[in-house]
């Protein structure tokens, strides 16, 4: 066994410097785009139409920006793993990749630790941040992005609980405690890693056109599921007391399937690595 084959500490740490900073210059452009100019450029773009058109100074409103916050989280998670680790699957620098003083382990847990925790966290961060400061300069637009998430359980609580008194046949309580289940920004943290994972291996493993055939994959995948899981879905409960009580166990059923679903991937995009040669 040779000294790339074990895990060292001081190496990994100098491996992840190194590949955060090739990732940087391979995708820093690309992701000063989407998480820091884009807000920007909606909240003057809606500026210029409003005082043209309407002849009106106002700001996007919380849903214009929150759809694109979520465009731009989306794309940022597709495209970074592309951008950063695409290359590996060409000859030249797939070859200076694996020449690299790093074990296979050292280089998968760099890679899923860039992909996975530092650029969604900087992403978002980011895109929340510039958005918070234009709400605050421009008072137009609203409540910021974070007051919102945060608040959208009292916002829906106000929306819902009258309808829901109205039909009379569902308790109150329990539909509620479905909702903030659901509307706990914790719950989606997997089905986020979820989304970024799949495109992590398709980059790996296509030598062209990764996106669109990481989504190709990802259709047959799930037309292939929808095949399997039939026999069980024609025998879903469909009576409103029977939805509740499935439901309220939402969390634990999605953070379940999601753990295992991300555990495969993460197997997958392992094993990939060691396995590439030029």
């Amino acid at each position: 066994m040779s000294n790339q084959d074990i895990f060292s500490f001081k190496r990994a740490g100098k491996y992840f410097v190194s590949d955060l900073k090739t990732c940087w210059s391979s995708y820093g452009l690309n992701f000063i785009s989407i998480c820091m100019i884009a807000p920007l450029a909606v909240y003057l773009v809606t500026i210029l139409n409003n005082l043209i058109f309407l002849q009106e100074w106002s700001g996007p409103g919380v849903i214009l920006r929150a759809i694109i916050f979520g465009v731009a989280i989306v794309v940022l998670g597709i495209s970074q793993p592309t951008r950063c680790y695409g290359r590996i699957t060409e000859k030249q620098f797939g070859s200076f990749y694996l020449s690299l003083p790093a074990s296979r382990l050292e280089k998968f847990l760099s890679m899923i630790i860039i992909s996975v925790i530092i650029t969604p966290l900087l992403g978002i961060g980011s895109y929340l941040l510039i958005d918070s400061l234009i709400c605050l300069i421009d008072k137009s637009c609203g409540d910021n992005l974070i007051y919102t998430i945060s608040n959208i359980y009292s916002v829906l609580s106000e929306e819902l609980i009258p309808r829901i008194s109205e039909a009379g046949d569902i308790e109150v309580a329990s539909v509620m405690g479905v909702v903030k289940k659901l509307t706990n920004p914790l719950l989606y943290i997997d089905d986020f890693i979820g989304c970024i994972l799949p495109f992590l291996l398709g980059a790996l493993c296509f030598k062209k056109n990764k996106v669109v055939k990481t989504i190709l994959c990802i259709i047959a995948a799930s037309i292939v599921l929808s095949f399997a899981t039939a026999p069980f879905t024609n025998e879903f409960p469909f009576d409103g007391e029977q939805m509740i009580s499935f439901f309220s166990h939402i969390d634990i059923i999605d953070t379940v399937s999601d753990t295992v679903v991300n555990l495969i991937l993460l197997v997958a995009i392992y094993f990939r690595i060691k396995e590439i040669q030029h």
